[in-house]
């Protein structure tokens, strides 16, 4: 693979997810301002739902208008739309703008996880995602510490200020990225000007793996988005510092995937995923009880272990399972999975945390994943052999 490609693609994946990474404590800064749990958990999980309603949108507009072009438009709204949180902190000006900017994420991460799975080779797919997963975890280490110094202070202005800053970074990378070729071919002109070379909708559901992928990427999203959401929110309840777990969490999965990202090509993803669900699961689970930085340490140490590992898998599973002709679909289908996992999540930690407490809730959603990952698991026996026999195909 280019190495220019490569570098730059990192720094967009990067810079795009810091913009979302600095929202898992959005949570506990609104509590600050005194906003009941049951509100907060529809301001998280209503950028989830502006997610899932434009994802065939961003399907459509990949295709049409062309990858690259699709992230400079969207990355330039999404610098438009987060500026106001500067200022507002009404629910109803809150609610509005993160359901427009969950939108444009939406549809911003279908074209960049399209383009990535465009240009990935073949034979690289598990290190090169691992490394794409380094760059999906380094804001955990760089942008939370001085996301909860500023909430700490009580500047919400700096540090929702930060959401800007980095979608502006992200639309100035893109124009790095080279232009990714048509599916029918290398010399062939961009994707933009062949829209008859990709696929119909009615394709992608009889593609094998399917749905064992919805179900990994639903319940992927509901133990994430609980952990990283909720998490903070319940250890500042007791009194601790929240970078802690977050940190521990974040420096955990780097680290697994610096150093073990070759292991990544050559395991059974389809089948490995299910296994790392339940120990997300497992390990969400055990964070319940845990009432001190140094339980909270561990429990992000057994967590990353699992979600560092589980993530990069995640992303090569839509690949993976779907022909090249197929991405934009595949990814548009596999993140409305996501989003709906992530829609699920904070509304119900929501209104169960305030009813029961947020241990309820971990014990709840920990139990599920354990016997989801399980259900995965089982499912992909049979689509094993079938993926590890199959030509390698194109190397794009």
């Amino acid at each position: 693979m280019d190495r220019r490609i490569f570098f730059y693609s990192l720094l967009v994946t990067f810079f795009i997810n810091a913009f979302i990474t600095i929202f898992f404590l959005l949570p506990a800064a609104l509590q600050q301002q005194a906003m009941p749990l049951s509100l907060i958990g529809w301001l998280m999980g209503v950028a989830s739902i502006g997610s899932l309603l434009s994802r065939p949108l961003g399907s459509y507009m990949t295709e049409r208008v062309g990858i690259k072009r699709s992230l400079l438009i969207l990355c330039l709204a999404l610098t438009a739309i987060s500026l106001p949180l500067i200022w507002e902190r009404t629910f109803l000006s809150l609610f509005i703008i993160r359901a427009a900017m969950g939108s444009l994420f939406g549809m911003a991460i279908i074209a960049l996880m399209a383009y990535q799975a465009l240009i990935v080779p073949v034979k690289q797919r598990g290190s090169i995602y691992a490394w794409i997963g380094v760059a999906y975890v380094a804001p955990g280490l760089t942008v939370i510490p001085p996301a909860e110094f500023f909430i700490t202070k009580g500047r919400l202005d700096l540090y929702l200020g930060m959401a800007p800053l980095f979608a502006l970074l992200t639309f100035v990378f893109i124009f790095t990225l080279p232009n990714v070729p048509s599916p029918a071919g290398r010399n062939a002109p961009p994707a933009a000007a062949k829209g008859m070379a990709w696929g119909k909708w009615r394709d992608i559901i009889s593609v094998p793996g399917f749905w064992p992928l919805l179900l990994a990427t639903f319940t992927f999203a509901m133990i994430n988005g609980t952990t990283l959401q909720y998490i903070p929110a319940f250890m500042i309840s007791k009194g601790l510092a929240a970078s802690i777990f977050l940190v521990t969490n974040a420096g955990t999965a780097l680290i697994l995937r610096i150093f073990t990202y070759r292991l990544m090509d050559h395991m059974n993803r389809p089948r490995a995923i299910g296994l790392i669900l339940a120990g997300m699961g497992m390990a969400l689970f055990l964070l319940r009880w845990a009432d001190s930085h140094t339980a909270f340490t561990f429990g992000g140490l057994l967590y990353g272990t699992f979600m560092g590992i589980g993530f990069p898998i995640i992303l090569a599973l839509v690949p993976d399972i779907f022909p090249p002709h197929l991405i934009p679909k595949g990814v548009s289908i596999g993140m409305l999975a996501m989003d709906a996992g992530l829609i699920l999540s904070p509304v119900l930690a929501g209104y169960l945390g305030q009813s029961f407490g947020l241990g309820v809730v971990f014990t709840i959603i920990g139990v599920g994943a354990m016997l989801s990952g399980f259900g995965v698991y089982l499912s992909n026996r049979r689509i094993i052999r079938k993926q590890h026999t199959r030509p390698a195909g194109n190397n794009l």
